[in-house]
């Protein structure tokens, strides 16, 4: 076996940048919290700010807490007169248990005379935990509130939460192995991901059982479903025949005809993957710019303009679409998992869609006209006659919806219907009913026509052509994730991150979606999406942004890079076309990503926070 002295560079480059990260993480990043050998005394000061419309009330209470190596101690809850009959209760463990997955947790409330929640209730933001160790290792921050909760008995309680740190510098250099490794390629991605949890087992010592569980969570069941409908949309040839009844039916107008063929890539393309849909709409943008070739009176270099034109807004648009919907794109479902798992918020498969389809509204125009003024192709209004003529003709050809089509369609469009109504069948009828039951009953009521041989449309062996390479990747960066939170790990970047000094939310926002895109230049947008994901829902507790925008941010901005063939597989279907230099990518792809940088950090924000769906 013969090594090329590209793949010697590579292997060098990757060995190199190993040792470094390795070295820099163990030795200069904390691993587990004090307190495993003997108890580390705390120091904690609650700082308390309370505004009830007529006065304004401001206390700073102090207590100690352990932390050891033993089982957490029953909490005790201390009281403090504010005056005027308010009553400031804290609660908290005198002594916490250290640990993979323990954390230190503290609880305040104001009360009435009566022990009911004062109204209006206090605000989390004037709520914070200064804590002090003299212990080597020991915990020193400011811990801010990330919660305002309801207990059992109607009260609403503030609440601080911090994953203490466990094996931190272990899992930071899995972190930088997995991120050199999705970067350099060294060996499959899908490689790197199996690592995982190995190294999860070996270096950590955690259970096997924890750590393989995400890979049979339910949002990868949701995105398998909408490999399944693509599978039989692709087989029976049902998005062939959309695709080609769309430039039928277009007017005789070229620029038109682009709009049209981009919105049906980025429809079909939130409900099957982008690949497979460039794979289709690619090849027929192809076929149209060729037949316009037969009409002699337009010359052949406006010609490959418009095809340029067409094919890239075909390829952006098979990525912007994947944004659009929950299963559009991998980077979406592990946002959703996490935030689920972590923030314990949860993003049904029609909320999506208020985070994903504004984006798709406002960039498909943009690119669609952005292209059209890049290319400036003369294509007259009726040269696009002899294209659809020959559309016309492979549709005859193709001939009336048959039964299998009909049934593909009928199935996904229950699908549709029953994602659309998730929520009101979850509250009359089935409290466990989830979009990702929805996607395994698609999948089911596909394969149930092979019981009868003339009438089956997908077979066992279908399930081989799948893209499991993405769903183990994707598998793999929720195990990531679970490692870096569960481990204190992500709280402690983001802890060492306060002193940034960005005082604006919306900048933060800004520097979050730069390096989500930056990140995807060099990675795939699966792993961006599943190393900065778990990274920023603790910073938004901290920066008191909402953790769910942050990790929006995070999951859209990594599906938004157009600059380089390699960025995304719909860019790289379009760079085999032979039609474009890499330079030229970039030039039209860099333009492209700044578009969508702009509206992620600074449109898509406001009207998320207007329409009530995140608070910053």
């Amino acid at each position: 076996m013969q090594i090329s002295k590209q793949e010697k560079i590579k292997i060098g480059v990757t060995v190199a940048l190993l040792v470094i990260a390795i070295a820099i993480s163990m030795s200069s990043v904390r691993g587990t919290v004090a307190g495993g050998d003997e108890e580390a005394l705390h120091n904690a000061t609650l700082h308390c700010f309370y505004d009830n419309g007529t006065n304004q009330y401001n206390m700073s209470v102090n207590f100690t807490f352990y932390l050891y190596n033993g089982t957490n101690f029953p909490e005790i809850t201390d009281s403090y007169d504010l005056g005027d009959n308010l009553t400031l209760w804290v609660t908290y463990s005198p002594k916490v248990q250290i640990g993979y997955n323990k954390q230190l947790i503290i609880r305040a409330t104001v009360a009435d005379s009566l022990n009911n929640t004062v109204t209006p209730l206090p605000t989390i933001g004037n709520f914070s935990v200064d804590i002090s160790s003299s212990v080597e290792d020991g915990l020193s921050l400011t811990l801010p509130a990330s919660a305002l909760e309801e207990d059992y008995r109607d009260q609403d309680w503030i609440i601080f939460k911090l994953r203490l740190p466990y094996k931190s510098n272990v899992v930071l250099t899995l972190l930088f192995m997995v991120g050199i490794l999705w970067v350099m390629e060294a060996i499959p991605l899908v490689a790197t991901s199996l690592m995982i949890p190995i190294f999860g087992v070996l270096a950590l010592d955690l259970g096997a059982k924890g750590l393989l569980a995400p890979f049979a969570e339910p949002v990868i069941f949701l995105f398998l479903g909408g490999f399944i409908i693509s599978k039989a949309m692709n087989k029976t040839g049902l998005d062939k025949w959309i695709s080609l009844n769309i430039v039928r039916i277009s007017p005789d107008n070229p620029k038109i005809l682009m709009l049209l063929m981009m919105i049906v890539t980025a429809v079909l393309s939130m409900f099957m993957s982008n690949t497979a849909t460039a794979a289709t709409m690619i090849p027929i943008a192809v076929a149209v710019t060729d037949k316009l070739k037969v009409n002699k009176e337009i010359d052949e270099e406006s010609i490959d303009r418009y095809g340029k034109a067409l094919i890239l807004g075909i390829a952006y648009s098979a990525s912007i679409g994947g944004i659009g919907s929950a299963i559009g794109t991998p980077a979406n479902p592990i946002a959703i998992a996490l935030l689920s798992e972590y923030a314990g918020v949860q993003i049904t498969f029609t909320q999506w869609f208020a985070f994903g389809l504004p984006i798709v509204f406002l960039m498909l125009p943009l690119v669609w006209l952005y292209l059209w003024m890049v290319y400036k192709p003369k294509v007259p209004k009726n040269s696009i006659t002899n294209a659809k003529t020959a559309v016309k003709k492979e549709l005859d050809n193709l001939g009336h919806l048959n039964k299998k089509q009909i049934y593909v369609l009928s199935v996904f469009l229950l699908a549709l219907v029953l994602w659309f109504l998730e929520g009101t069948i979850k509250k009359f009828l089935f409290p466990q009913f989830s979009s990702s039951v929805v996607a395994v009953i698609a999948a089911f009521m596909l394969f149930l026509p092979s019981i009868f041989e003339k009438s089956k449309i997908l077979i066992g062996r279908d399930v081989n052509d799948l893209n499991w390479n993405a769903i183990l990747v994707f598998g793999g960066g929720l195990v990531l994730g679970v490692i870096l939170t569960e481990s204190g790990a992500g709280d402690l970047i983001a802890y060492s991150l306060e002193n940034l000094g960005i005082s604006s939310g919306i900048m933060f926002i800004a520097l979050i979606a730069l390096v989500s895109i930056i990140l995807t230049f060099i990675a795939s947008n699966t792993g961006s999406a599943a190393i900065l994901v778990p990274l920023v829902i603790p910073l938004g507790l901290l920066f008191h942004i909402d953790p769910v925008l942050l990790a929006v941010v995070a999951a859209i901005g990594s599906s938004v890079d157009f600059m380089l063939p390699q960025g995304t597989p719909p860019s790289m279907i379009a760079y085999s076309t032979g039609k474009y230099q890499i330079k030229e990518m970039v030039r039209i792809g860099s333009l492209v990503d700044i578009f969508g940088l702009l509206l992620i950090a600074f449109v898509l924000p406001f009207f998320w926070r207007l329409v009530g769906l995140v608070y910053f």
